[in-house]
């Protein structure tokens, strides 16, 4: 049940702790109170995320809570999974209007490199949506009723490039809206919710995804 979740948890405790007075403390309130508000979503997101996967794929707890109902117990993982990461999109959109051009004002070289990034974040959300499916994005393995097979792993797309996708590429989409605004609050959330992630990728997600497939044929 807490497998990896001390990695898990000091690299969000920590990723929170450099965020907050290099970003959003000592931002002008504008901005300082959606980059709170983006962290607390952020945090919120992988905290609940982590603990209704654990409790559904150790215990069977959340489909329990349902009355066995494992497609209604899906569908709200799918509604917490989505609203948190929402709230957190939204409010980084915010941090990085009102902080437009605080770092620097972008010129031409540094829009350029900042849509080779969204280019790059766009085909693996796209991998990660029509290969995945969104279903399994919100934890749909973890739901399978017990003793049945997992779905195959996913090999098309941006998954030639990496293992994990909507981890290591999809992220990038916060750098490059970052930097094409110049918004040195906009990088600091970029940063924090990558590492973050990160932190969730090898704390939550892949120790799930071993359990899930018997151990074998997961690599990070």
């Amino acid at each position: 049940m807490l497998e990896g979740q001390l990695l898990h948890l000091s690299t969000l405790a920590l990723s929170v702790a450099a965020a907050l007075p290099a970003g959003g403390l000592n931002a002008p309130e504008d901005v300082k109170a959606p980059f709170i508000h983006c962290v607390a979503c952020t945090v919120l997101h992988q905290l609940g995320v982590t603990l209704v996967w654990r409790l559904e794929l150790h215990h069977g707890a959340v489909t329990r809570l349902f009355w066995g109902r494992r497609t209604v117990a899906l569908r709200m993982a799918s509604l917490l999974d989505s609203t948190t990461f929402g709230m957190a999109l939204r409010a980084f959109l915010r941090v990085a209007s009102a902080d437009r051009y605080s770092l620097f004002e972008p010129g031409v070289g540094v829009y350029i490199f900042s849509g080779v990034l969204g280019c790059v974040a766009v085909y693996a959300l796209g991998s990660v949506v029509f290969l995945l499916g969104p279903s399994r994005i919100s934890g749909a393995d973890h739901f399978a009723l017990p003793g049945t097979n997992p779905p195959p792993l996913v090999n098309g797309g941006a998954y030639r490039i990496c293992h994990h996708p909507q981890f290591y590429l999809a992220m990038l989409l916060f750098w490059a809206i970052a930097l094409a605004c110049g918004s040195w609050c906009a990088l600091v959330l970029a940063a924090f919710m990558h590492v973050s992630a990160l932190g969730f990728l090898f704390g939550t997600e892949l120790p799930d995804m071993r359990r899930i497939y018997a151990v074998g044929g997961v690599k990070a």
